[in-house]
């Protein structure tokens, strides 16, 4: 992955979600198995390309999470190794750079203004973006859109 410099976008929630939700969103057995099955070594893998300096994203493609629930990624990215400020960069300029965007993911003049302000301090407890409540400001393409 290194030398074709390759993306990982681990999706850490996707097994955890459909062991969570499984009745919820109707898994099948199957299903249940296989996440259980492979839980472990999702996270193993994980770790070991953090360690080897592997380009990890943050994003998903899965559709066992709840819509808005996604951010618990930057927690599970924290809790497997990632430090926090890692794990906010693999969700912006490292996802950016994933998906070949120009002009997002920094905030950088003639970058686009998508940034949040929030009540706590993310380096010190990443889990704090995941609660709306913590958010007090949202800018989106240079406009205040939320502020309490």
């Amino acid at each position: 992955m290194i030398e074709q410099g390759t993306y990982l976008v681990p999706t850490l929630l996707a097994p955890i979600s459909v062991l969570e939700f499984a009745e919820e969103l109707g898994m099948s057995q199957v299903a249940i198995d296989k996440s259980k099955e492979v839980l472990q070594d999702h996270i193993n893998s994980f770790k070991l390309a953090h360690e080897k300096g592997v380009k990890i994203a943050m994003g998903t493609d899965a559709g066992v999470f709840k819509h808005g629930t996604n951010l618990r990624e930057l927690e599970l990215m924290v809790k497997y190794g990632m430090s926090e400020i890692d794990a906010i960069r693999a969700s912006t300029i490292t996802a950016t750079e994933c998906l070949c965007l120009d002009n997002v993911g920094q905030i950088k003049s003639g970058y686009l203004a998508d940034v949040i302000l929030v009540k706590e301090d993310p380096l010190k407890d990443i889990s704090v973006l995941k609660d709306t409540d913590n958010i007090k400001i949202v800018i989106k393409d240079g406009d205040i859109v939320k502020s309490i």
